[in-house]
């Protein structure tokens, strides 16, 4: 019946949207474009065996198909690992009518599923707008902020429902860049969801070439997440130039079965 009745929420609220981007006929899916302003930022912890024990059946509460699995997330990374990426950024979405610059931050992880589809999966997430997803459907606002200043960056986010408490400031002086493996930007290909739906994702140079920059210094760091308190950044960094994207809404609803 959940499956059902997310098809039925799908096509309720995209009947209204031009033909071009959804066919409620031919159940063609959504596809939009969003754009990404610059200092899109990721935050980056390599997950220890029982950190990675227990996401595993966090997940596997909505779908067991789904396993972590450990890639390298920069070209000089010298072998895989398993990771939790935080990422926090602005943007814009057609499906909410009122065009708010919204603030999101998104757990992830890398996964693969039973027909051997790879993808980054959102964990949990928080928005300083209504949100959409298909686990939740709808999702009220919670405190998601991030703060542009001349020399630095600051992030803060708090999020009861999900357990989730980030603080962190990074400074804009003495960046290094370096370059992203091209596993991540496989994996950034198909977004899933916690239940196995995913969103597939297109992009352009701006994605598969980006000018990646490594902040030399972090402060007033402090971030735990279902109860993990996590000590140490193995990684930060964050995109100078927006980020350009389209992408097919729940690409795959139509092919899942009951879950």
């Amino acid at each position: 019946m959940r499956l059902n009745l997310l098809k039925f929420v799908y096509r309720g609220l995209l009947t209204g949207m031009p033909m071009f981007t959804y066919n409620p006929i031919t159940k063609h899916n959504f596809v939009a474009p969003v754009e990404i302003p610059a200092y899109s930022t990721y935050v980056n912890f390599i997950l220890e065996p029982p950190q990675v024990s227990t996401l595993t059946d966090y997940i596997h509460e909505y779908n067991p198909d789904l396993s972590i699995v450990p890639i390298k997330l920069l070209e000089q990374d010298e072998h895989e690992d398993y990771y939790l990426s935080v990422n926090i950024y602005n943007c814009t979405t057609p499906i909410m009518s009122n065009n708010l610059n919204i603030t999101r931050c998104e757990l992830n992880t890398y996964v693969k599923n039973r027909q051997g589809e790879i993808g980054t999966l959102i964990l949990d997430y928080t928005s300083n707008q209504i949100s959409m997803d298909p686990v939740s459907i709808f999702k009220q606002p919670q405190p998601t902020e991030i703060i542009l200043e001349d020399i630095y960056v600051k992030s803060k986010v708090r999020s009861q429902e999900d357990k989730i408490h980030l603080d962190l400031t990074y400074d804009l002086i003495k960046d290094q860049a370096k370059e992203l493996s091209d596993s991540l930007i496989e994996y950034t290909d198909k977004v899933f969801y916690k239940n196995g739906i995913y969103d597939k994702v297109y992009y352009d140079s701006s994605v598969t070439h980006p000018e990646t920059l490594f902040p030399a210094y972090y402060y007033n760091f402090t971030f735990t997440y279902r109860d993990i308190e996590f000590k140490r950044i193995d990684s930060l960094f964050y995109f100078r130039n927006p980020l350009k994207f389209v992408g097919s809404m729940w690409d795959n609803l139509y092919q899942m079965d009951e879950y």
